[in-house]
Formats: structure tokens, C-alpha cells, sequence
């Protein structure tokens, strides 16, 4: 759950978040809003089955480097998140 990442988590900035906007107790957007106000600089890979204007408003409020609607399976999950650690390790090599 949401609470609990935040208490235990301490993410660096090349780390790559999955975060699922479905979460029990605080929501995803109320995590990436928590993470941000903590200056945290992971990337962010939102997960999400909402659709139209509910995805549309989290993906502006969160502004997540990777948006993926559900149902996705783990290859593409996997494939997805290896693209953003390319993409952080050839930003920090620039």
C-alpha cells in the first residue's frame, strides 16, 4: 500500500517507480504527489485501468515518465521499465 512504501522507501534518482494508481488506503497520485513534495527525482511508470478522463487526469497531475493502461502483461511491463533505465542511463551519461 501507499503508506507503507512511503515509510520504508528512500527512492534514488535513478531509480524506476512502478506505481499503480489503484493502491489501498492512499492512492497512487496521493504517493507520486508525496514523492515529489520529498524531492524525489526516480522515474515514475504509472500503471493504471482507468480509463478516458480519470487516466487522462492522473497521467497530467502525475506526469509519469511511462503511462500503461491495464491489462498489460509482464513482458511488456518488463520491456517498458527497461526502456526508461536506457533512457535515464543515456540522460546521465549526456
Amino acid at each position: 500500500d501507499g503508506e507503507s512504501f512511503l515509510r520504508g522507501a528512500e527512492p534514488a534518482s535513478d531509480d524506476v517507480l512502478l506505481l499503480d494508481l489503484s493502491l489501498p488506503g492512499m492512492d497512487g497520485v496521493a504517493v507520486a504527489d508525496a514523492l515529489k513534495e520529498r524531492g524525489c527525482k526516480a522515474a515514475i511508470a504509472l500503471l493504471s485501468g482507468a480509463r478516458g478522463a480519470a487516466f487522462a487526469g492522473a497521467v497530467d497531475r502525475i506526469q509519469p515518465q511511462l503511462a500503461l493502461r491495464k491489462p498489460v502483461d509482464a513482458t511488456s511491463i518488463a520491456a517498458a521499465v527497461k526502456s526508461l533505465f536506457g533512457r535515464r542511463a543515456t540522460t546521465a551519461l549526456s
